[in-house]
């Protein structure tokens, strides 16, 4: 059969894979077709916020209470500012990534490994950044992308 999941989160695949192995055994699991990745537009970012801090009531409770929707304002904006540097991060290391790839083509063979060591930095140095931004100021209430 055919399973699709649509999820914010994507460590998703990797919970369905547990639930087929404890249903059918250890050598079960879900076969990844397709993945996609896309970021919450602002709309959807502040109802996200809004509902963390409502804790469960309607949304239409913040409107009667201005003091929320200032703070799940400015909480959403943060967000955004959040993931469009995470994004950034992104682009580069994917630029990167062709960059050294097309100059390990034109080297020949050789130059493949080395583009390959050098590559692996990137990620990791991005990486690192991206996590140390996020841990210096990101809510509770929102993941980072995957």
């Amino acid at each position: 059969g055919l399973f699709v999941i649509v999820s914010h989160n994507g460590s998703r695949q990797a919970i369905a894979d547990i639930a087929v192995q404890q249903r059918f055994g250890a050598g079960a699991g879900w076969e990844l077709m397709e993945f996609r990745s896309c970021c919450l537009s602002p709309q959807a970012t502040l109802i996200n916020v809004l509902r963390c801090k409502l804790n469960g009531r309607p949304i239409a409770d913040a409107f009667k209470e201005p003091r929320i929707m200032l703070e799940a304002a400015a909480e959403a904006k943060k967000v955004l500012k959040q993931m469009t540097l995470l994004e950034a991060f992104r682009r580069f290391k994917a630029k990167k990534q062709r960059q050294l790839l097309e100059a390990a083509a034109a080297a020949g063979g050789e130059g493949a490994a080395a583009a390959g060591a050098t590559l692996a930095a990137v990620p990791a140095a991005a990486g690192a950044l991206a996590a140390g931004v996020l841990a210096a100021g990101a809510p509770a209430n929102v993941a980072p992308p995957p």
